[in-house]
């Protein structure tokens, strides 16, 4: 049977975990583990996400289900990441650099106003195929899914023959996902830095 959906992944981890009796909590809490993971070693375009709006002050909220931020740009000009530390000696020196930092929960970009039109381009967290029924790595690599869902299980069920099995297959996968697409733009660093600001 094709894996296309959470209701054909479910029946496909039973049946290469050879275990029939697994109830749908204990799938998903395997799913969930996954994902975890998954969000952080699959690297390809379509994790990136873009968001755009006009500010309503120097300070702009992380999106939900950001992972790290790729580019962000105010009013069409590029701005670069600067630790904390940086971006208040910045600030207090009346600089004008074109530049921002995260606190928290929360970017701070030096100069902004309200009315400048952002636009942001981050790494998100996948959809949950539990909660979404499907999402585009398990309609684009369902091999991917299946074997880290099912190295997970092998885990909980103490098959630690099967877990190094499934592991081996999902390493495989994420590299071969990976290596089919090669992210075109701010590659390297997560956050561009300044070279003409010194800390």
């Amino acid at each position: 049977m094709a894996i296309e959906d959470y209701g054909t992944l479910q029946p496909a981890i039973s049946d290469w975990l050879n275990r029939g009796d697994l109830l749908a909590d204990t799938i998903e809490l395997f799913t969930q583990m996954a994902e975890a993971e998954l969000n952080g070693e699959v690297f390809v375009q379509s994790v990136e996400q873009e968001a755009t709006d006009a500010l309503t002050g120097s300070t702009l909220s992380h999106p939900a289900g950001m992972i790290e931020a790729r580019r962000l740009t105010v009013n069409g000009k590029l701005h670069y990441y600067r630790s904390p530390e940086v971006f208040s000696s910045l600030e207090l020196a009346g600089n004008v650099a074109q530049v921002f930092t995260s606190v928290g929960q929360t970017f701070h970009i030096l100069g902004a106003k309200s009315g400048d039109v952002y636009k942001l381009i981050y790494r998100g967290t996948l959809p949950p195929v539990y909660r979404d029924g499907t999402n585009w790595l398990l309609q684009r690599a369902p091999d991917v899914y299946l074997w880290a869902c099912c190295k997970h299980g092998a885990v909980y069920l103490q098959d630690d023959a099967a877990a190094a099995r499934f592991a081996g297959m999902y390493r495989n996968a994420v590299a071969r996902i990976n290596n089919s697409e090669k992210l075109a733009a701010v590659s390297g660093s997560a956050l561009q830095m300044a070279p003409s600001v010194r800390e």
